[in-house]
């Protein structure tokens, strides 16, 4: 079942389309189309973007892979 996406859903799809330049490398081709498909979507229809429950169980892990790769060398220069 599909639903409208929530702002939370919509900021993670902003920060994922933000982070994928640099870090894509760490998701599977396949997280980073799932991303890509519902971004796009969300770019032609916003606030009626809908989001089917098996799309956010792939964007959710996968975002917050990408903002730990983001974070990690920002960790390390703030512990040396």
């Amino acid at each position: 079942m599909a639903t409208l996406l929530t702002p939370k859903q919509e900021f993670a799809l902003v920060s994922a389309g933000a982070l994928l330049a640099d870090y894509a490398q760490r998701l599977s081709d396949f997280e980073v189309e799932t991303i890509a498909l519902v971004a796009r979507r969300w770019l032609d229809l916003r606030a009626e973007t809908m989001i089917t429950a098996a799309e956010w169980l792939v964007i959710e892990p996968a975002v917050a892979t990408l903002q730990d790769a983001y974070r990690r060398p920002t960790l390390r220069r703030i512990a040396a």
